[in-house]
C-alpha cells in the first residue's frame, strides 16, 4: 500500500452501520419523548370519568346499617384543588363518639401534561403511604378485582383501655381514587367497607 504524501493524514472511512446508527439515532430518541408525551397525556389511556357524586347521598342508607349515625352536619364538604376535585362524607356512630366512618372521591383531571389517570395512580400512591403512617397498619393487603388497584390497610391506636381500630379501604378506577375509612372500637369490619367501596363505585357515571 503507497503512504499518504507527506503532510496528509489518513482518511477513515465511518463503517456503514456507524452511519446508519447516526441516522436513526436522533429519530430513536425523538420518538421517544414523543411517546413519553402522549403516555403522559394520557392518549393512550382509558376514557375519563367527568364528575363525582355526592358519597352521603350514594351510600347514606348503607352506612346506616353499619355503623346508625346520620351524616355530619355541613356535610358533603367539596373542593377543587389542582385539577383534582375531592367531594368528602362522614358519618358519626351513635353508640359511641368516638366511632366513625368516611367516605372521600377524589376526581382526577387532566392537568400540567399529564393524564387524570396517571394522577390518579400517583394520588393513591400517596394516599396509601399515608394512610400506612399512622397508625401504623398491622396489615396491608392488595384488594383483587376491585376497581383497577385497591388495598386495605388496617392500623390500631390508643392505649390498651381505650383502643381503636382504624379499616381504609382504598380503591381506583381510572381517574377517580376512593377512600373508604372506618374508625371505631372495635371498628367497622373490613368486609362491609369493601362492600362501601363497591357501591362507591357503582356510583360514578361512566365516562
Amino acid at each position: 500500500m503507497t503512504p499518504p504524501p507527506y503532510g496528509r493524514a489518513p482518511r477513515h472511512r465511518l463503517p456503514i452501520a456507524g452511519k446508519v446508527f447516526l441516522a436513526v439515532f436522533p429519530v430513536v430518541v425523538v420518538a421517544g419523548l414523543v411517546v413519553q408525551h402522549l403516555w403522559n397525556a394520557g392518549t393512550f389511556s382509558a376514557p375519563e370519568t367527568k364528575s363525582i357524586p355526592d358519597p352521603c347521598l350514594v351510600l347514606n342508607a348503607q352506612v346506616q346499617q353499619i355503623i346508625g349515625g346520620p351524616p355530619v352536619t355541613g356535610l358533603p364538604t367539596t373542593s377543587d384543588i389542582g385539577g383534582i376535585q375531592t367531594r368528602r362524607c362522614v358519618w358519626s356512630q351513635s353508640a359511641s363518639p368516638s366511632g366513625s366512618l368516611s367516605v372521600e372521591y377524589d376526581l382526577h383531571r387532566r392537568a400540567d401534561g399529564m393524564s387524570g389517570i396517571n394522577s390518579a395512580r400517583i394520588g393513591m400512591d400517596a394516599d396509601v403511604r399515608v394512610d400506612g403512617s399512622f397508625p401504623s397498619p398491622t396489615s396491608s393487603t392488595t384488594i383483587a378485582h376491585l376497581g383497577d388497584e385497591a388495598h386495605l390497610l388496617i392500623g390500631r391506636f390508643g392505649d390498651t383501655a381505650g383502643e381503636l381500630t382504624q379499616t381504609t379501604v382504598v380503591v381506583r378506577r381510572a381517574n377517580v381514587v376512593i377512600e373508604v375509612q372506618g374508625t371505631g372500637s372495635p371498628g367497622p369490619a373490613a368486609d362491609r367497607l369493601t362492600q362501601l367501596v363497591a357501591t362507591a363505585l357503582a356510583g360514578i357515571a361512566t365516562p
